[in-house]
């Protein structure tokens, strides 16, 4: 028989965090800031709320390539919301650009699933008036999900994209996240709130991409990171640190010493 430990509450979690490592700083690393950051900002008011004085570091996971697509189009390279399905866009992979609505995920329903229930999917699809193609990425598109993707020919990362390129694609990506989420909240006074939520966090993009053209995206994830959280909070929290992957593993003569390049001793020193 298997045991299981005991859920614990999270305030003494927290609390013996700060007992047993009371000098070490939590790194939290999102490749978007519109993604999992309240789940995060959770984290911070029960620290807070413990008094405890343990620093986040909030990281955008800017060393990786940006979101690409099986789907390549000739001419100019293009950034559009693409949704996620079995059929024309299995393979998509996204980064730094996805938002789900509300109750959306990037959980999609499979032919192989469909099949497995009992329902003759390639017959269906083989029939359909649309057409196979379009009837497989219809039916197993993964509801409520959009990955902003780069449709050009080459491969871009997310800590080299500059604003005037991907701007336009962030900002429609944005607005169909939350237009459809709004559409969702039944109570006009809920739902005024947060069509202001949404505005908010557009003007925020909207404003900073006009005063800054030539900055990059992670730029711009570091200047609403912060602006993120007292949002979410409702203050300004003390104890956090912004910055992105591409300093942190910057390794140079200054940085050598560090404790996070220790490991690198092991191949640059000699006996």
């Amino acid at each position: 028989m298997t045991r299981t430990s005991p859920i614990r509450p999270a305030a003494e979690v927290v609390q013996e965090l700060q007992t047993k490592f009371p000098n070490t700083p939590l790194l939290a690393l999102g490749q978007t800031v519109f993604w999992d950051e309240p789940v995060k900002a959770v984290l911070r008011l029960l620290m807070d709320s413990s008094q405890s004085s343990t620093k986040m570091v909030l990281g955008v996971h800017d060393t990786d390539y940006f979101a690409k697509s099986p789907l390549r189009m000739p001419g100019p390279g293009r950034f559009i919301p693409m949704p996620h399905n079995d059929g024309s866009t299995k393979s998509l992979w996204s980064a730094a650009g996805e938002i789900s609505t509300l109750f959306g995920s990037e959980t999609l329903p499979s032919a192989a699933l469909c099949k497995h229930y009992g329902v003759p999917f390639h017959r269906l699809a083989a029939s359909a008036p649309e057409g196979a193609q379009a009837f497989i990425d219809n039916h197993t598109e993964a509801w409520g999900w959009r990955g902003l993707v780069y449709t050009g020919s080459s491969d871009l990362i997310v800590s080299e994209l500059k604003l005037e390129q991907v701007g336009d694609g962030m900002l429609e990506t944005l607005m169909w996240g939350f237009q459809n989420a709004v559409q969702q909240v039944h109570s006009s006074c809920c739902r005024q709130e947060a069509q202001q939520m949404a505005d908010t966090l557009l003007n925020w993009c909207r404003e900073y991409r006009q005063q800054h053209p030539l900055n990059t995206l992670t730029d711009l994830f570091q200047h609403v990171l912060p602006r993120l959280y007292s949002l979410l909070l409702g203050y300004s929290p003390d104890n956090i640190e912004v910055t992105g992957t591409a300093q942190l593993l910057l390794l140079t003569p200054e940085t050598a010493h560090l404790p996070r390049f220790r490991f690198a001793d092991l191949f640059l020193k000699t006996a």
